[in-house]
């Protein structure tokens, strides 16, 4: 491996949406991250899918533009 080419590791410690806290390494030069996605909420991992389609995208869309297209 050459030298002095490849970016410094630190340690971060990562706090999870529940509250924990995980140290990892990273390029990163920050002491701390906050997540807003992570496994324990990520459908990716949980296997839930979160419909954000409960206004009904559809029936708004119909609502808006029902005089256009007649």
């Amino acid at each position: 491996m050459k030298k002095d080419i490849h970016p410094q590791l630190n340690d971060v410690k990562v706090v999870l949406t529940t509250g924990e806290t995980v140290v990892m390494k990273s390029t990163l030069n920050k002491e701390e991250m906050k997540l807003d996605t992570d496994p324990n909420n990520h459908p990716a991992w949980t296997g839930k899918r979160n419909l954000d389609n409960k206004s009904g995208r559809s029936e708004s869309f119909n609502k808006k533009f029902a005089g256009m297209f007649s």
